[in-house]
């Protein structure tokens, strides 16, 4: 359920009739997934004199649980910055591996100003989820020197975890930003099982065999290895040739 409300900065003769085509759009669209306005409609609003529309969005579960989400929107004659991340609002990493998201941003061109004179300030935020009602700032900076570019080291997010990073673009000559929220998931990368020795080897029945596996690793850990990196073992044997009893080998 969409609420959206608004407040005229004056009281123009056509500010009621804008707030009215402003419920009727939101009436209409009662339970859509997304809440669109018209240019026509958004131009009316603002020709009676409304720059911000509050909007408050419900939504209910089959089991009538509720949660609500507010936000604002501000209207404004000016073109805000083109901003996109490279890639999509969605994307994986492993902890291994270094992350690197790109944004692309550019100043609005109505303005009549050459490309040369339409770069903007991008700036980054990376938010961990506290629960499914708020996030925290990491403070975790990006290591690039390119503004366009998020970098971090390998190493430095959680397995399993979801981090959203959000850029914002800043058109400073006309004092206009944009934003977007890029939702960044770190994949568990596995273990590798490593025998010393190697995967076959040759043994005297007399002899005591001894097989380590305290080598391997867990490659979202990122020095430790063995027990040293949490791993658990579990040990089978099996015989492909006819022998007198497979128990009798010492693991």
């Amino acid at each position: 359920v969409w609420n959206v409300s608004a407040v005229p900065l004056y009281a123009f003769d056509n500010s009621t009739d804008a707030l009215l085509s402003l419920t009727a759009a939101v009436h209409r669209q009662r339970g859509a997934r997304r809440l669109i306005l018209t240019p026509d409609e958004v131009t009316t609003l603002y020709l009676a004199s409304v720059r911000e529309l509050y909007v408050q969005l419900q939504l209910t579960n089959f089991f009538g649980a509720t949660a609500k989400s507010d936000f604002a929107v501000t209207l404004s004659s000016e073109s805000p910055p083109v901003l996109e991340i490279v890639g999509g609002l969605k994307q994986t990493v492993r902890r291994p591996d270094p992350l690197t998201i790109r944004a692309n941003a550019i100043a609005t061109s109505c303005d009549g100003r050459p490309t040369a004179l339409r770069t903007v300030d991008i700036d980054w935020i990376l938010l961990a989820p506290e629960n499914h009602e708020s996030t925290t700032n990491l403070v975790l900076l990006s290591t690039s020197s390119d503004p366009r570019l998020f970098q971090l080291p390998e190493y430095s997010l959680i397995s399993g975890s979801t981090y959203f990073l959000v850029a914002t673009a800043v058109d400073a000559v006309i004092n206009q930003t944009s934003r977007v929220v890029c939702e960044v998931t770190v994949e568990a990368s596995g273990v590798v099982a490593v025998l010393n020795g190697g995967k076959e080897r040759i043994a005297s029945i007399s002899e005591l065999i001894t097989i380590s596996a305290a080598g391997s690793i867990d490659l979202d850990v990122e020095s430790e290895r063995g027990s040293a990196a949490e791993l658990f073992f579990e040990w089978n044997c099996s015989a492909i040739q006819r022998t007198d009893n497979c128990s009798s080998l010492a693991i």
